[in-house]
């Protein structure tokens, strides 16, 4: 009698078992009562600005609603925990002057909400900046030029520009592959085609933008530092704003313009023993407990009760 199969061992390996996969280490969350004194600050604000939405509305031009604007503006305080430090008075007068003007804040570069310290207030207060594309859209909107459009010109670019009696000549191959910041940049230009077709253009050399920068409300802050390029073409394009025709236009669109550029002019040109630009200020550390310790500091009314 046959014996029984015995079934077949396989050796047993002598690999090291691999070690389990270490887990991600998980996202640090802010702390809860950062983030609540932030939402209790900017649920203040809104609720202040929605109390007055009747008032802003009488201002909106441009198709922008009270509304949207109120939403925008509470949107870049998320984003920006500074500005939840303004007043909400100034937050106010920003929102109006953003709607008088028909330019909103937000990705497309038209109007940009900035913080800015009052020293003889010992406040913090929100000041409505207008970017250059904002300047460019209103101009088109109403009708006052067909296309506004600007450059900077890099040290190395091949440039021309010139003004004759048969019209403007300008030619630029942007062939530098410099940086564009202010140390590189000789200048900018922008190239406005107005409404009847013809197209004139205006350049303006570093040192001119430079001496203009010196009478800014920006000159010290972050908006001259990270984007320069900006704020040079800003610069002319202001400048060239002041040529477009307007003999064409209804007194309506005209005061919506002077909205926009002569109200651009006073905001921009203070004096600056009573303004400074809250980034002149030592700067804190860049987590949001620091960035936020300001909104308990300076509104005491939206610190966290429940867990200190």
């Amino acid at each position: 009698m046959s014996e029984p199969t015995k079934p077949i061992q396989q050796p047993l390996s002598t690999a090291p078992t691999p070690a389990p996969a270490k887990a991600a280490p998980a996202p640090v969350a802010e702390p809860p009562a950062i983030l609540s004194q932030l939402q209790k600050r900017v649920d203040t604000i809104g609720t202040f600005l929605k109390a007055r939405e009747a008032e802003i509305t009488k201002d909106v031009v441009g198709g922008l609603t009270s509304k949207r604007l109120i939403g925008l503006l509470l949107s870049e305080m998320q984003r920006n925990p500074q500005l939840a430090n303004c007043t909400s008075e100034s937050v106010y007068h920003a929102a109006k002057r953003m709607a008088q003007a028909g330019l909103e804040p937000g990705p497309f570069g038209h109007a940009y909400p900035v913080p800015f310290a009052n020293k003889d207030k010992g406040v913090t207060e929100m000041q409505c900046i207008f970017g250059w594309r904002g300047l460019a859209f209103a101009a088109t909107r109403a009708r006052a030029a067909l296309d506004v459009d600007g450059e900077v010109v890099v040290d190395g670019d091949e440039f021309e520009f010139w003004k004759g009696t048969e019209g403007d000549f300008l030619k630029h191959r942007a062939t530098s592959d410099k940086p564009r910041d202010e140390a590189n940049m000789i200048g900018a230009y922008c190239v406005v085609t107005l409404p009847d077709g013809r197209r004139k253009a205006w350049f303006m050399k570093k040192a001119d933008i430079l001496r203009r920068k010196q009478a800014s409300l920006t000159k010290g802050g972050d908006i001259w530092n990270k984007w320069p390029d900006d704020m040079f073409v800003k610069t002319v394009v202001r400048h060239s704003m002041k040529f477009l025709p307007l003999s064409h236009l209804s007194p309506t669109e005209r005061d919506t313009l002077s909205r926009v550029y002569v109200s651009e002019d006073d905001a921009e040109t203070v004096n600056d023993a009573d303004v400074v630009a809250v980034t002149d200020a030592p700067k804190p550390t860049t987590t949001a407990e620091k960035a936020l310790a300001r909104v308990a500091e300076i509104h005491p009314e939206t610190k966290n009760t429940e867990g200190g």
